[in-house]
């Protein structure tokens, strides 16, 4: 893991390594920089600046060809979520159970973005658009859709354009969840989504046997997809009822009414209901599944320093009556496509 000692000078932006000498723009990426990250979150950012490290922590970066809205963002912060924004969104776990920031438990789809600390954030579709949006471009260990139901995880995908992780890259982050629901849940795997094959290459997963297996078993069937997602919501239904009714006094009252006629004309109580067939399912925590992980190299120049500025610094890129965020945008753009082209030569 990479040190965020307050000493270590390396834990500002990266940008800020090449713009030191444009005054203006780097006090305002200085001013950014505190507005979208917390300081732990500004250590996250090193990985940026060491991408095989983060190959070897299971860290996952944003894909390089959305650098130029991340370069953009970092001057203009126009779709980027604050720290203060995306605090609104993070997620608290309770005995398995899912909860928003205003104490109620997540209920149906959200996009969610996993940090390598551990912090957890979901939102609405409709509230935010992009994974990159809600976290601001940070290192995650996961990403994609989850769906919940009463608090409970159903199932955790890794269907994001902005990270695309792979599904071992997802080991790591399926562990986790697995620690925090306590409970079985799917995994939906769209690393390999193509329209030639059949679901799209969606593929379905319980989590802790892709874990157990290091990724490496086999799919399953559509019947198991289906029946796995009836019993659970089956279960999370009859668990909630039964809470109900023990947290409601009517109906407390009602049960020793019922139990004392009971013994006045049997004699004896009769033997309380059997609870086990409703318990949660333990998710197995396996420590060695994702250290044997394979690891992937990594080209040493594939556009994952950080940009650079032209030599008549920013003042050039604002000077027409352009918008100044998407001339930005474009100079990340041609920036990251200049790179492409040293790799393939």
């Amino acid at each position: 893991m990479l040190n965020g000692n307050s000493n270590d000078k390396s834990i500002r932006h990266p940008a800020l390594v090449h713009y030191q000498h444009f005054k203006v723009t780097a006090n305002q990426v200085k001013i950014n920089e505190r507005h979208l990250y917390s300081f732990d979150e500004r250590a996250l950012l090193n990985y940026y600046k060491h991408p095989k490290q983060a190959i070897l922590d299971g860290v996952i970066l944003l894909q390089p060809e959305y650098y130029a809205e991340w370069f953009a963002e970092n001057f203009i912060i126009k779709n980027y979520l604050s720290n203060s924004e995306r605090i609104q969104y993070s997620v608290m776990n309770a005995d398995g159970i899912f909860y928003s920031k205003d104490m109620k438990p997540l209920e149906g789809e959200y996009l969610y973005c996993l940090l390598p600390d551990g912090n957890l954030f979901c939102a609405k579709s409709k509230e935010v658009v992009n994974h990159s949006h809600l976290v601001a471009g940070l290192p995650v260990i996961a990403a994609g859709h989850a769906f919940f139901k009463a608090g409970n995880l159903i199932i955790l995908s890794n269907n994001s354009g902005h990270y695309k992780p792979t599904s071992m890259q997802m080991l790591n982050g399926i562990l986790c969840m697995g620690m925090k629901s306590l409970a079985e849940f799917l995994f939906e795997d769209h690393s390999d989504c193509s329209p030639c094959k059949m679901y799209g290459g969606i593929q379905y997963f319980t989590a802790s046997h892709f874990v157990s297996s290091n990724g490496l078993n086999a799919p399953l069937a559509e019947e198991s997809v289906i029946n796995f997602v009836q019993n659970k919501l089956e279960s999370i239904a009859i668990n909630n009822i039964t809470n109900q009714d023990l947290s409601s006094k009517d109906s407390y009252d009602d049960e020793i009414i019922s139990l004392s006629d009971h013994q006045e004309s049997d004699g004896e109580l009769s033997s309380p209901p059997d609870c086990e067939a409703f318990d949660k399912e333990i998710l197995p925590i396996v420590s060695n599944s994702v250290n044997d992980t394979e690891i992937l190299p990594i080209e040493d120049n594939m556009a994952y320093e950080p940009l650079s500025l032209p030599a008549e610094g920013y003042d050039a890129l604002t000077s027409s009556g352009e918008d100044d965020y998407i001339k930005l945008y474009h100079y990340g753009a041609s920036r990251f496509n200049k790179h492409k082209r040293q790799f393939r030569s």
